[in-house]
């Protein structure tokens, strides 16, 4: 953080109430079934070295997912190496971006990464051309 106050009216820091529905709505916006997601969960885990359970579980299953998605279920939230495999496998970044809204910041990706960072430079551009007129009217003097 920066030291900026947050806003007081800005969404509570609570948010795992607000991320299991984010997840319950990217799982039904993926088109993909509980079930389906659940198996490219594992195989994308697999890929990459992930266990996606704690526990004597050997693998996920419809009812762990069914549970992290479940909002009054607060005793079982996914651990955070899962949530990114969901996000990948689902294809939303919704989860993340309700857990940034109380700290007034957004999820960016794809074509807003690159828009931002030509803002960035355009800015940089901008702030040299000025030292540079600087420089120029010390020589001219």
């Amino acid at each position: 953080m920066n030291g900026k106050q947050l806003n007081l009216f800005a969404p509570g820091l609570n948010v795992e109430y607000a991320v299991k529905e984010a997840m319950q709505l990217a799982a039904r916006k993926s088109g993909l079934s509980r079930a389906q997601i659940v198996d490219e969960m594992e195989k994308v885990a697999g890929r990459n070295g992930v266990r996606l359970n704690s526990g004597s579980a050997a693998r996920l299953t419809e009812d762990m997912l069914d549970k992290w998605l479940n909002p009054q279920e607060s005793e079982r939230t996914i651990p955070l190496k899962a949530l990114v495999i969901f996000c990948r496998v689902t294809g939303s970044l919704e989860p993340y971006q309700v857990m940034l809204a109380p700290l007034e910041a957004e999820v960016i990706a794809g074509e807003d990464v690159l828009l931002l960072q030509m803002a960035k430079a355009q800015q940089r551009i901008k702030t040299e051309r000025r030292r540079l007129r600087r420089l120029e009217m010390q020589i001219d003097g």
